[in-house]
């Protein structure tokens, strides 16, 4: 008898199983990446927000108004020094609010950054440069 058949045969299939497998759960991931990387798109392309220097002779506070559709959970204030994040959570229709900033005497790119599902997505095609 050749026992060597049927092992060949055994192996094949657990090959084939494993393959399946993996490749079912490698679909499941992109999938779900691509609903959430599909969705922050579409959210942030509602995100809309103005934004001045309070004082333009210092540049010391940004005054922020939310015109667009979501609640802007932070702004990332970007300079030469870094990037510093402001909670804020601002929600269309609210009036206007101040914003303290310690960027200092220098150029700013507010970025808005909004909640999907439970994470905050930063919205870089909404960002705002304010010149000092």
């Amino acid at each position: 008898m050749r026992k060597r058949g049927v092992s060949e045969i055994v192996s094949w299939v657990l090959l084939v199983g494993l393959t399946i497998t993996i490749g079912m759960v490698v679909s499941q991931w992109l999938r779900e990446h691509a609903e959430i990387t599909t969705e922050a798109d579409l959210i942030c392309n509602d995100v809309a927000i103005n934004a001045y220097f309070t004082d333009p002779s210092t540049c010391a506070s940004v005054t922020l108004v939310n015109k667009g559709y979501h609640t802007i959970h932070e702004i990332n204030a970007r300079s030469k020094y870094g990037t510093n994040p402001y909670t804020i959570d601002l929600k269309p229709g609210d009036p206007p609010t101040t914003q303290p900033l310690n960027t200092g005497n220098t150029s700013v790119d507010i970025i808005p950054v909004v909640v999907v599902k439970g994470a905050t997505i930063g919205c870089p095609t909404q960002q705002i440069k304010l010149t000092c």
